[in-house]
């Protein structure tokens, strides 16, 4: 599995692990309250092994915005 690869992979989960999170949030709260990533993190970290899954969340955004940063130069360099 290529580099490009695991971030893809590691961007997946952490959109999708967030995402349901913050679905879950959303059917177990009062709809006039706000819900965001913040409610959805603090949910991951309630979690049994929260801990672990909030350290593979942040090590996937990370990733991710390395990725990110290394993609806008490749393209700007491109030019």
């Amino acid at each position: 599995m290529g580099k490009h690869q695991k971030t893809l992979l590691m961007r997946g989960f952490t959109f999708a692990l967030v995402g349901v999170l913050l679905c879950q949030a959303g059917f177990q709260s009062n709809s006039s309250q706000g819900i965001g990533i913040d409610s959805a993190l603090t949910a991951l970290l309630h979690q049994p092994y929260g801990i672990w899954l909030l350290g593979i969340v942040g090590v996937g955004l990370i990733a991710f915005g390395v990725f990110s940063m290394l993609s806008a130069v490749w393209f700007r360099m491109k030019r």
